[in-house]
């Protein structure tokens, strides 16, 4: 999960690193899973046709192409 709450120190800043560096370049995690990121400008990489249709639910796009 995002917030590690385990004993291991080792482990949480691994977990602190790779949030930062993702978080500097652009990219958002979700609270759930401490693995999925999407970048924060995802509407940018749409499709013309997609982006008209495009809804967001938390992190994920959803939408017709």
């Amino acid at each position: 999960m995002w917030r590690y709450t385990g004993p291991s120190f080792e482990v949480l800043c691994h977990l602190r690193l790779l949030q930062w560096a993702m978080l500097r370049a652009g990219f958002w995690g979700m609270r759930t899973e401490w693995w999925h990121f999407t970048v924060s400008d995802w509407k940018q990489f749409l499709p013309e046709e997609a982006r008209q249709s495009a809804h967001v639910e938390g992190t994920q796009w959803i939408g017709k192409l």
